[in-house]
């Protein structure tokens, strides 16, 4: 039996005028997965976590810092992404934002980073990370029951708005 290997992403987004957007990667080299606007992940070392990866990980490829947060990451859950050179099962997590400049400038890895709608992502993003995408949409859409939450979501939220 093959063990397929995992690894553990985070996408942070940021909700502005009803609207959702996500921050993506797009590598220096496609050897780190493509030329594609993508997930910020990385495989898991041994004695590491999947959230201490995904935050490592996010920290590296897009400069995030947990004093930007809005608050803890949201497990989204477990998904497998086969495209490319490899099969892999990514653990994926979702954090809401303050701000989109409070960010560092992320390492030799990234070559440039984006803030994108769904749309846009499933337009130019990584085809393999498009469901992982669909998966934190319905996600945040189920935070709007949680009381804390509630506050920061206007009611009718457009997280699939129609591009202008």
């Amino acid at each position: 039996m093959n063990d397929i290997p995992t690894r553990a992403g985070i996408i942070p987004y940021i909700i502005v005028d009803g609207v959702v957007k996500f921050m993506m990667m797009t590598p220096s080299d496609p050897a780190f997965g493509g030329t594609r606007a993508q997930i910020a992940k990385g495989r898991i070392d041994s004695g590491d976590t999947p959230l201490s990866t995904a935050i490592k990980e996010g920290s590296e490829e897009l400069g995030l810092k947990s004093s930007n947060f809005v608050s803890p990451p949201v497990h989204i859950g477990i998904q497998t992404v086969s495209g490319g050179f490899q099969t892999y099962k990514m653990v994926v997590y979702a954090v809401e934002v303050h701000n989109t400049e409070d960010f560092e400038l992320p390492q030799y890895e990234t070559r440039c980073t984006g803030w994108f709608t769904a749309e846009q992502f499933y337009q130019v993003g990584r085809v393999s990370h498009q469901p992982i995408l669909s998966q934190v949409i319905s996600t945040i859409r189920g935070l709007k029951g949680n009381e804390n939450q509630a506050k920061r979501l206007i009611n009718d939220i457009h997280l699939n708005h129609n591009p202008s």
